[in-house]
């Protein structure tokens, strides 16, 4: 893959992003108080021997990030340069960050990265990296067909979190705050033929979603 070129100052900000950024976002975590809703127990469930693709939407990216460091994720992001300020966090809090897209030609190369030792699974925020918010992409969908991977849908909402301005409302849950993540029913995705069949696996994915994405 070509390395896109970035400006001196970009290139500073991807360095300090890279060095400072995980050690921010490890000591914001650190203050959180954190609970699982696993109800379909696949968390007992994750081995290597059962590869999945855990989906969540682009704006709870903060807490998941966290919470589910080091373990061997595979993190599909995107090439543009604030793809590469995530790429440049996340790999230091124990990601594999993959870069392309799940429907441009990439299924080949994340089906490729699934088979190696390294990843155990998956990761797509099914609605990044530039929306619309909340709607899923095929992508996923043709990638848990071709793959014959289940999908994980996962979630994580806090009761007090700072929401910004960005196309999705991006999150990030406060100091102290109580952060819930969850963890959906698995998804098995298959015969898929058509246009109509697309939109009912997306739509109800983004149903899962939306119903496990409050914290109570």
């Amino acid at each position: 893959m070509t390395e896109i070129p970035f400006t001196f100052w970009q290139r500073i900000q991807l360095s300090v992003a890279g060095w400072l950024g995980p050690l921010m976002l490890k000591a914001l975590g650190m203050t959180w108080r954190v609970s699982v809703d696993d109800q379909y127990n696949v968390r007992a469930r994750r081995k290597k021997t059962a590869k999945r693709i855990y989906c969540f939407w682009h704006n709870r990216l903060v807490g998941l990030a966290y919470t589910q460091r080091f373990k061997n994720v595979g993190i599909l992001i995107s090439s543009h340069f604030d793809g590469e300020i995530i790429a440049r966090i996340v790999e230091r809090m124990g990601y594999y960050p993959l870069r392309g897209s799940s429907t441009r030609g990439g299924s080949a190369g994340l089906l490729a990265m699934l088979k190696s030792e390294k990843v155990w699974h998956l990761a797509l925020t099914v609605d990044g990296p530039r929306g619309p918010k909340e709607v899923v992409k095929p992508g996923a969908i043709f990638l848990a067909a071709k793959s014959a991977l289940q999908i994980v849908p996962i979630s994580c909402d806090s009761t007090r979190k700072w929401v910004f301005p960005s196309w999705d409302n991006f999150e990030v849950p406060k100091p102290f705050a109580k952060v819930k993540v969850t963890l959906g029913k698995p998804i098995t995705v298959k015969n898929i033929t058509g246009h109509e069949q697309i939109r009912s696996q997306t739509d109800n994915l983004a149903r899962v979603l939306n119903e496990i994405g409050k914290c109570t």
